[in-house]
């Protein structure tokens, strides 16, 4: 520190005094600051070199919020958009449906992964049932005849149980009622679905009206058909319609044209009772023993692949019990 000019950092340099001189002209007219800048001549020695970097410091900011109180104000914008998922419409279902590939093939065998979730005093159990099913193609056009294969199966992951107690009743061969040798199973092995009955719909449409897909090509051909049904079972006639539309989008010989109108006739009979993604929440109507007379209306829920607008999973749950019903078309 010795060596340096006694007048270091004390005195401003003809250079600094450029700076200082043209920061004062900066100032907007009219502008009034809370101290006066100091005007400080060559050789004239200050108390501290701070005083000059003060007032730049006040200067700065005095200029931008005059700036900012100048700038014309802007009108406000919308809100800024939010990450969570939109609720899914029946418009947006149907879109996703009538876009979607044509089946490739008319196959009636139906494939399907059933699973159970029961809770009870904090204990969580979960099975998993692998069903294939074959209507009859020969016989009565109503015969609710086929061939049924039942197996034990591996749960999804990322269902929240860890106590996995696959279903011990098998089978593997022909039947005379679907759903009634689906019952026996059921009546022998409380682990395997009872509301989402992998057989039931179809048993109970082929006892009935045959298959609904040849009708369903026609809108009004088909609103007839459902009428008719509701009339003839004296159900819930807009769970039934919703059930309607399990069994079509259920079908791998639908098409996008079927299952849309299916879509379409049953929102239009019940919209939807809550979104959350791509799934809706929807009456449902399980078949019993007599097919759908007597049944008595339960909350589903359907989820969807969001750009296809297939069916992934029916959920059906029992409140008063905790115990959860999934069935899970194609797998």
């Amino acid at each position: 520190m010795g060596t340096r000019n006694r007048h270091y950092a004390t005195d401003l340099t003809g250079a600094e005094q450029r700076i200082l001189d043209e920061l004062h002209a900066r100032i907007p007219a009219g502008a009034e600051l809370a101290a006066p800048l100091p005007r400080v001549t060559p050789h004239r020695r200050r108390a501290s070199y701070l005083s000059v970097a003060a007032a730049v410091v006040l200067l700065t900011t005095g200029s931008a919020l005059i700036a900012l109180q100048a700038r014309p104000e802007r009108p406000a914008g919308p809100p800024a958009a939010t990450t969570t998922s939109a609720a899914w419409t029946v418009d947006q279902l149907v879109t996703a449906l009538t876009r979607a590939a044509e089946p490739a093939t008319s196959e009636v065998r139906r494939r399907a992964l059933t699973v159970v979730i029961s809770r009870d005093e904090g204990a969580c159990r979960i099975s998993a049932t692998e069903v294939e099913a074959t209507p009859a193609s020969t016989g009565a056009p109503r015969s609710a005849a086929g061939t049924l294969r039942v197996r034990p199966a591996r749960p999804p992951a990322g269902l929240g149980c860890a106590t996995n107690e696959p279903a011990k009743a098998t089978h593997d061969g022909p039947s005379d009622d679907l759903a009634r040798t689906w019952r026996d199973l059921v009546a022998a092995d409380p682990r395997l679905a009872r509301a989402a009955d992998p057989v039931a719909v179809l048993s109970a449409l082929r006892r009935t009206t045959g298959s609904p897909r040849e009708t369903a090509q026609d809108p009004a051909a088909y609103g007839t058909m459902v009428g008719k049904l509701c009339a003839a079972s004296t159900a819930d006639c807009a769970a039934l319609t919703w059930t309607l539309a399990v069994e079509l989008l259920s079908d791998p010989a639908a098409g996008s044209t079927e299952r849309a109108t299916a879509v379409r006739h049953a929102a239009a009979a019940a919209q939807p009772l809550s979104t959350a993604g791509a799934t809706l929440r929807v009456p449902y109507l399980p078949p019993g023993e007599t097919g759908f007379t007597g049944a008595q209306p339960v909350p589903a829920e359907l989820t969807f692949d969001p750009a296809t607008g297939a069916l992934r999973r029916l959920t059906i749950t029992d409140a008063a019990t905790g115990r959860t019903e999934m069935l899970l078309p194609g797998s």
